[in-house]
């Protein structure tokens, strides 16, 4: 495969798209920005913007032409990406990144969660695709956003609520800061060959509840409030929620797949393709001063 140097990015105002943009333009891409019909925001420094009708295939093969990779940051909950994929392939963009980025939906547990069902949608449809040589694809399998999480609950409550601390709080799972995401699309992007039709794994920490909270009380100088949860019987409440229109429950999905075993939450290093992309995990040094931003 020839060169990637233009690059669309499909949500790029989001909590991921900046953090992408921002990469792929220090690294020397050339990079175009699609946005809504009725966007009144400016492009990122660095970027033109292409105003684009998402469900309309011909608006969004006009705004693809020429590209050579389109990276969607698009929120799997609101977006159909089927459109945008059909557009890229008419276009002839060589790679497409779905909004994939978060737990590993190859994982046959994590799939069948609902929070998921989108996401596997896409890439079996990618495949299929792919198979037939129409485009090649990556999928980023990166976790939770480390520092994005930090912000919430998901991890830890560092807000002053008390924290579930799921099944005994030492299950590790690997997650990926924002920029680090950034540079990864950056890696994939420069390493085409290496990374065609295939999940690329990263994280910036593998992390537990209990690793995590210890470390807010030493930077935060107070221990912080727990209390014992299942993620077996959160994700059964889930389902009684889903099923009365509660759809707040499908974080609870996530924290489930992030903290419940088997569903390949935490990655061995050996699996990882942090060299490949451009990855380096933080130092314990680094760790700290990332959770002490928010504790």
């Amino acid at each position: 495969m020839s060169a990637i140097k233009s690059v669309a990015v499909a949500g790029a105002t989001g909590n991921l798209g900046p953090s992408i943009v921002t990469q792929l333009v220090e690294a020397g891409f050339t990079v175009t920005t699609l946005t809504r019909l009725d966007s009144k925001s400016a492009p990122p420094s660095g970027t033109k913007a292409i105003p684009v009708d998402y469900t309309s295939v011909a608006s969004l093969t006009a705004a693809l032409q020429g590209q050579d990779a389109v990276v969607s940051a698009l929120s799997p909950a609101v977006a159909d990406q089927i459109p945008l994929i059909d557009a890229a392939i008419a276009a002839g963009v060589k790679r497409f990144l779905p909004s994939e980025f978060g737990c590993d939906t190859l994982n046959a547990n994590a799939a069948k969660l609902p929070v998921f069902g989108r996401k596997v949608q896409v890439h079996d449809y990618l495949a299929e695709k792919a198979k037939d040589g129409k485009v090649t694809y990556t999928l980023m399998m990166t976790g939770a956003f480390l520092d994005w999480a930090l912000g919430t609950t998901l991890i830890v409550d560092l807000k002053g609520g008390v924290t579930s601390v799921y099944d005994g709080g030492d299950r590790e799972s690997s997650m990926t800061t924002l920029p680090d995401i950034g540079r990864a699309v950056v890696g994939v992007l420069k390493h085409p060959k290496e990374t065609e039709n295939r999940a690329v794994y990263t994280q910036s920490a593998s992390v537990t509840q209990n690793r995590v909270l210890a470390i807010a009380n030493k930077v935060a100088g107070k221990k912080y409030e727990t209390k014992p949860a299942s993620t077996v019987e959160v994700e059964k409440d889930a389902h009684e929620r889903v099923k009365k229109g509660d759809m707040s429950a499908m974080y609870d999905f996530l924290r489930r797949a992030l903290w419940g075993e088997g569903f390949g939450s935490s990655k061995d290093r050996s699996e990882l393709d942090n060299d490949l992309v451009g990855v380096k995990e933080l130092t314990e040094k680094q760790l700290e001063e990332l959770i002490a931003k928010y504790a």
